[in-house]
């Protein structure tokens, strides 16, 4: 299986929806053999952003919670990738 390159949205301390838009824009450009990863900090786009994802047919990998090691900032992670 091809490994998948990773494509990077780094959305932390953006409020929404900003970051949603910026999904869409990226989602346009995201190819077969890439998988998008975004961070964010704005519980809404947790909400939001899954919800959006997954009603336009892509797939998403994941959506986890994570810890910034330096500040213990909070943050989440949701990863897609095409159908």
């Amino acid at each position: 299986m091809e490994e998948k390159r990773v494509i990077h949205l780094d959305m932390r301390g953006v409020r929404s929806p900003k970051p949603l838009f910026e999904v869409k824009k990226a989602l346009k450009r995201l190819r077969e053999n890439e998988v998008l990863e975004i961070l964010v900090t704005d519980k809404k786009c947790i909400d939001i952003i899954p919800k959006f994802i997954i009603a336009i047919g892509y797939n998403l990998l994941a959506l986890e919670e994570c810890k910034e090691c330096r500040d213990g900032e909070i943050y989440y992670k949701i990863v897609v990738a095409l159908v």
